[in-house]
């Protein structure tokens, strides 16, 4: 690189044009702004751009020409509105990779509508190259290129010294492949991101301790995925997709993850209790679960509660230290949200669940998650959203879940709800120096546009005007407004 620190302007035969600045900027300044914009993981245009910049002058074409590893990080099957590249660029652009190690995306490109010529090119770069292969995503969505057919995936199964990221979607068919052909002939030591859906994986991979990222998925059981997991003792992003449920589990032991800073569940509800009592993370872990496909007996109360209380138990683990100050419930006859954190566009902990095929929610499910989550660990939160549904939550449960919110100073809810907190306060009992009060420190309630409006027309028969005007004779002066730009101020848990 030393001997290309020079400017452009100093070479041959450069005209008035290439005087300006941009064509002055040293070699190393452009080399990194070419490497800004060659991501293609980022920019659907990464390679596009490239090729652009490289037939702007002669002084960017030779430099870009001469620099393998940018054409290396750009061999870009997934093109956006299938634009596919003829094979002579594609035989042009893979030579213009010398022998830097390799980039490669095909989430996109193994798809019904694909040419013949993206799989050949595809499948022959990994087979022939595989050597220096640095980044791999790839998804393969029809049959005929699924890892069945052996003579297309013989390089999986060989060393991959230079593999960092694999990323790769083996086809929607499990694969229960021979124990004894390893991924990567056990032989990836720089690994440090590991994608391997619908195909299993050594639970005693020698690659396991270095990874950072992991995803597993089936065919992989819970058992297994735990298995698994002690030997990963420097990871930080974990996700658990949909299981498989095996027909009897030994039991694996727990799995210490101190360094994991992300824990993403996309299991189902009858697996939730065993992974989150074997898996243990650091206190400031931050938390999803969002169960998919969910079916009608996946909420049936010896599957759901157990589910739920699994989750309460694990959040209280962590409470302490999250001391979280946004709080955001909402739930309605189809969807429910939990979450919270210290930023209210950055919850730590989020829990998701979506009806099945449009129908309703079990009536006790907000009930089971108030019960689940009432704890002194959100003595901490100053600004709640709050939303559920009339009557879907009795009144002793909601009772203990409220008093733990004494700090809340921001409300954001409905009229509905204001109603049912109402007919909470009046049933709170009498303590010395007056009746408690729901929400002691609260000075600002929030309302969606059309509620505002109509607490604004001055109904003081309104729910809103009733626990107003209720807070003001106790001489707290609580301040009602709407969302800013009237903007709805649930639409981030619709």
């Amino acid at each position: 690189m030393q001997d290309r620190i020079t400017t452009l302007a100093d070479m041959e035969n450069v005209s008035s044009n290439e005087r300006t600045h941009i064509y002055r900027l040293n070699c190393d300044l452009l080399l990194h702004i070419f490497e800004i914009n060659a991501n293609m993981f980022g920019d659907c245009d990464a390679l596009r751009t490239t090729r652009r910049a490289s037939q702007v002058c002669r002084g960017w074409r030779s430099l870009l020409l001469e620099t393998p590893w940018i054409w290396a990080r750009l061999l870009d099957m997934g093109w956006p509105r299938r634009r596919w590249p003829a094979p002579e660029w594609l035989a042009e652009l893979l030579r213009r990779t010398g022998s830097a190690p390799l980039w490669i995306n095909a989430r996109n490109a193994l798809v019904a509508e694909s040419p013949s010529h993206i799989s050949r090119f595809i499948f022959a770069i990994l087979t022939n190259n595989w050597y220096r292969v640095e980044r791999l995503v790839l998804r393969v969505e029809v049959p005929r290129w699924s890892v069945q057919n052996a003579d297309l995936w013989g390089w999986v199964y060989t060393p991959a010294p230079q593999l960092k990221v694999f990323d790769v979607y083996f086809g929607s068919a499990l694969t229960p492949h021979p124990s004894s052909v390893p991924l990567f002939a056990d032989n990836a030591p720089a690994l440090r991101s590991l994608v391997s859906d619908h195909h299993p994986i050594d639970l005693h991979a020698s690659w396991l301790p270095n990874l950072r990222c992991l995803d597993i998925d089936a065919p992989c059981t819970p058992a297994e995925a735990v298995i698994a997991l002690q030997s990963t003792k420097n990871l930080e992003c974990l996700t658990l997709g949909l299981l498989s449920t095996p027909e009897a589990d030994s039991e694996p032991g727990v799995a210490h993850l101190s360094k994991l800073r992300e824990l993403t569940l996309i299991t189902g509800l009858e697996h939730c209790p065993f992974l989150l009592s074997h898996i243990y993370t650091a206190l400031d872990c931050s938390f999803m679960y969002w169960p998919p496909n969910i079916e009608e007996d996946h909420l049936a109360p010896h599957i759901l509660v157990p589910a739920v209380r699994a989750l309460g138990d694990f959040a209280k683990r962590t409470l302490n230290v999250a001391a979280p100050t946004h709080l955001g419930f909402y739930s309605d006859y189809y969807t429910l949200h939990f979450r919270y954190g210290t930023k209210l566009g950055t919850p730590t902990f989020r829990l998701g669940l979506i009806s099945p095929r449009s129908s309703l929610l079990p009536y006790a499910t907000t009930s089971i998650i108030i019960d689940a989550f009432t704890c002194v660990g959100f003595t901490s939160v100053t600004d709640l959203i709050f939303r559920i549904p009339l009557g879907m939550a009795p009144d002793e449960s909601l009772m203990a879940f409220l008093e733990n919110l004494s700090a809340v100073e921001t409300l954001t809810t409905g009229q509905g709800e204001l109603r049912l907190l109402v007919k909470v306060q009046n049933r709170l009992p009498l303590r010395e120096g007056g009746p408690t009060e729901v929400f002691p420190a609260l000075k600002t309630i929030i309302l969606s546009g059309q509620e505002y409006a109509a607490y604004s027309s001055l109904d003081t028969h309104s729910s809103v005007g009733a626990f107003v005007e209720a807070r003001r004779a106790a001489g707290n002066v609580v301040t009602v407004r709407t969302g800013r730009d009237g903007e709805d101020v649930f639409r981030d848990y619709m």
